[in-house]
């Protein structure tokens, strides 16, 4: 599990990297990880983040939520909550 003060470095450099940048495409399930999670329909997680921007990251217990547009996902090296460590999200 991340540790707390891992996880608000880890949102504060997602925030400062990629704050404010437009979500191109997604990728989810590309690594081959026997014990992942996805919330719903891994193959909607395109509709629900392409188009949107990023816009910033914070730390929520061991978990790293990250906000675009409406919509966030938190996830966590064991598992996620709302979305999937395996997704791939790139920025422009």
């Amino acid at each position: 599990m991340i540790e707390i003060p891992e996880a608000v470095h880890l949102a504060r450099q997602l925030t400062a990297r990629f704050g404010g940048k437009k979500i191109v495409s997604v990728a989810a399930g590309v690594s081959p990880h026997k014990f992942t999670w996805y919330y719903g329909n891994r193959d909607s997680y395109t509709s629900l983040a392409v188009g949107r921007v990023f816009r910033d990251a914070r730390a929520v217990g061991g978990m790293v939520e990250g906000a675009a547009g409406d919509v966030s996902r938190a996830s966590s090296d064991r598992g996620s909550h709302g979305g999937g460590v395996e997704s791939v999200h790139k920025l422009r």
